[in-house]
């Protein structure tokens, strides 16, 4: 009886060194060593240090949703700007491919009309209107200019073969030429004509390399040259 009751008291000791609360009718799990386990997968001890659970507060929330909102915008605006400058950059391009289309029809024959001695070529002025429209045009009197006042109906001096409007609020706002004349060199009327059977334009003032700006409503500017070789390209920066 007093080997048993000193085994229960240094087991209440060394149970309560550990801060550990003992269930009645459980019993606690026996090591290797000999030794009890107190806290083990199956033992019915546990610890007395209380677990508390936590949430947001009302400020921390309202902090996450501020934060939230200024990325959005952040995100929004980009989306908005990327959106305008490709629109820019797609208007660009289509009127390179107008100012090829009046060279193929140049060096070849324009699918309206069977007179191989006539020129085509493109008109672009700053002088009249918004700077949102430009002409491909048959040089009939080959003057080299670009001579009808009327409509694209195929009808007057030179024969307006298409019409072409730029959207968005894009415009023709600077033309520009490269040449051996300082009179020429910042046009109001740009005129860019192809002869048959050569590839070569034919730029106003004889020039060697013409710049048609287009600009966005938010500013942002993109340029088309088209070169005396008869190279037409797009780019972000001005040549001249």
């Amino acid at each position: 009886m007093w080997l048993g009751y000193q085994t229960c008291l240094m087991f209440t000791k060394k149970n309560t060194k550990e801060n550990k609360t003992w269930i009645p009718g459980s019993s606690p799990r026996m090591t290797d060593s000999g030794e009890k386990k107190i806290g083990s997968q199956d033992s019915t001890y546990r610890s007395g240090t209380t677990i508390m659970s936590k949430g947001f507060t009302l400020i921390e929330m309202m902090v996450v949703i501020a934060i939230f909102g200024i990325l959005t915008a952040i995100v929004v605006g980009n989306y908005s700007k990327f959106t305008n400058d490709t629109i820019l950059t797609n208007m660009a391009y289509e009127m390179a491919l107008s100012i090829r289309e009046a060279q193929i029809y140049g060096v070849a024959v324009s699918n309206r009309d069977t007179d191989f001695d006539n020129k085509f070529g493109i008109n672009f002025t700053t002088a009249t209107g918004d700077g949102s429209v430009f002409h491909l045009f048959e040089d009939s009197n080959n003057d080299n200019e670009y001579g009808s006042s009327g409509s694209c109906s195929g009808i007057g001096g030179d024969v307006c073969q298409q019409e072409y409007i730029l959207q968005r609020g894009v415009k023709i706002v600077d033309l520009r030429t490269s040449s051996n004349s300082s009179v020429c060199s910042n046009p109001d009327v740009l005129n860019i004509i192809f002869d048959r059977p050569n590839p070569e334009p034919i730029i106003t003032c004889d020039a060697n390399l013409a710049q048609i700006t287009l600009e966005s409503p938010e500013g942002t500017k993109r340029y088309v040259f088209v070169r005396g070789n008869g190279q037409i390209f797009v780019d972000n920066e001005p040549e001249i």
